[in-house]
């Protein structure tokens, strides 16, 4: 295991929970225990986890700084299998540790993005597995495969070997009939349709997934735990993908449904993700006193659950809706607390819709310099990422500051850089309403 930087992993880890402040955190934890960042290996992660969970329970909680310290040990049971596998050649292998462990290794990977390695590991595994006398359990298969495609479907090169793997993983689950791995696979096909804007195809394919599931037969509690962990997600995908169809009664009713899942699992992260989804529903509405209460339920479940970065982000979109109100100088104080918890982040999304949301902000206050000078910034953050709904807000928002400045020449150029991606996504609503102030400007 010669090519695990675990001082960039669990840095990349810990800023991703907690922000900057996390490399902080990890140097002087190694401090503490006498090592150097860059000597960490799998010997001391289990201490190391320990005096990381001490030091980062005042960020999270103590809950998430639990979650925290487990998934390290987790890491460092993986490294442990295949360091004595590999100390051990010529002796008889353990295959189906040796497999678990890679996927283990795969998944705390893909958690913290790092995709390359990620895919290196399930490669592993399945190459261990095709290898070994493992090779005709098609339940594994399928569990294989399912790892490979989800770590492929992260980048944009290898979405289609993603799609291919996913389809893979559905035939060999239905030939064993396993109802929850096909469930899987339906459902990261309709994560992959949502991603590029194919909407109809993902509710198609979400929807399959929900069909599947229902046929699963969950005896034991871990059953159906997990049963009812992959309907919460599928209930959350399809309320995401009924708002971006306008169908927002479903849009509610699935996210309801979700919220409902994750509560009873009492998992308060993804409750207050839904919440904040859910709010985007009723803001879409106009009901803006419905989509303020779910944002202030969302900021307190991420608050609770330790999901800083997601306390942020519903932040910035409480302040929009406040904003939308006629509510003008309420949003500050909340678009301040969102800057201070996503300054510690590296989150390029987050921070140009922060900014685009500080510029509505100064927008309604005739402040044009500043507008503009965060509408410029929300752009920067997203002009080179693959992130082209967030660009398009941006756009349309700094299209109105100089519609309502008076320059029109402005106005039409950025109102029509957005409208090119709202007609691509079919975005009705939008397109209406940027055509009806083109018309207005001539």
């Amino acid at each position: 295991m010669d090519n695990i930087d675990l001082k960039d992993e669990l840095t990349t880890l810990l800023e991703k929970e907690i922000g900057f402040t996390g490399k902080f955190i990890l140097e002087k934890q190694c401090q503490r225990i006498n090592i150097k960042p860059d000597d960490i290996n799998a010997s001391n992660l289990g201490i190391l986890a320990d005096q990381i969970h001490w030091a980062v329970k005042g960020f999270t909680g103590s809950k998430k700084a639990e979650e925290i310290k487990r998934g390290i040990l987790e890491y460092k049971r993986a490294i442990d299998t295949i360091s004595d596998d590999e100390k051990n050649v010529g002796k008889e292998e353990n295959s189906g540790d040796l497999i678990e462990a890679q996927l283990t290794i795969c998944e705390k990977r893909l958690a913290v993005s790092k995709i390359d390695g990620a895919t290196e590991a399930v490669r592993k595994a399945l190459d261990i597995f095709e290898n070994s006398d493992l090779k005709d359990d098609l339940n594994l298969k399928a569990r294989v495969k399912r790892h490979l495609a989800r770590a492929l479907g992260q980048t944009k090169a290898s979405r289609e070997e993603a799609i291919k793997t996913y389809e893979e993983v559905i035939d060999i689950a239905r030939e064993s009939n396993n109802a929850y791995e096909e469930s899987l696979a339906w459902h990261g096909l309709g994560l992959l349709s949502w991603r590029v804007g194919e909407h109809v195809k993902s509710k198609e394919r979400y929807d399959k997934a929900l069909k599947v599931l229902k046929t699963m037969k969950a005896v034991s509690k871990t059953e159906k735990y997990k049963k009812q962990r992959v309907e919460g997600r599928i209930h959350s995908g399809l309320g995401n993908t009924y708002l971006d169809l306008l169908e927002m009664e479903k849009s509610i009713k699935h996210n309801e449904l979700a919220i409902e899942i994750y509560t009873k699992q009492e998992d308060f992260a993804g409750v207050g993700l839904v919440y904040n989804n859910v709010s985007r529903v009723y803001e879409e509405m106009g009901n803006f006193r419905k989509a303020i209460d779910g944002y202030e339920r969302g900021i307190h479940h991420c608050h609770d659950a330790g999901s800083l970065r997601m306390e942020g982000w519903t932040m910035t979109n409480l302040a929009s809706t406040l904003i939308e109100d006629g509510r003008v100088d309420e949003a500050e104080e909340h678009l301040y607390k969102a800057q201070r918890i996503l300054a510690d982040f590296s989150d390029p999304i987050a921070h140009s819709k922060l900014h685009c949301m500080y510029g509505k902000y100064y927008r309604e206050r005739k402040e044009w310099g500043d507008s503009e000078s965060h509408f410029k910034q929300s752009i920067a953050f997203v002009i080179y990422e693959t992130s082209p709904d967030y660009l398009a807000l941006a756009q349309e928002e700094f299209g109105l500051m100089h519609y309502k400045k008076g320059d029109k020449d402005n106005a039409r150029k950025y109102l029509e850089d957005a409208l090119e991606w709202y007609i691509k996504k079919n975005e009705t609503t939008r397109i209406e309403k940027i055509k009806s102030i083109l018309e207005k400007i001539g």
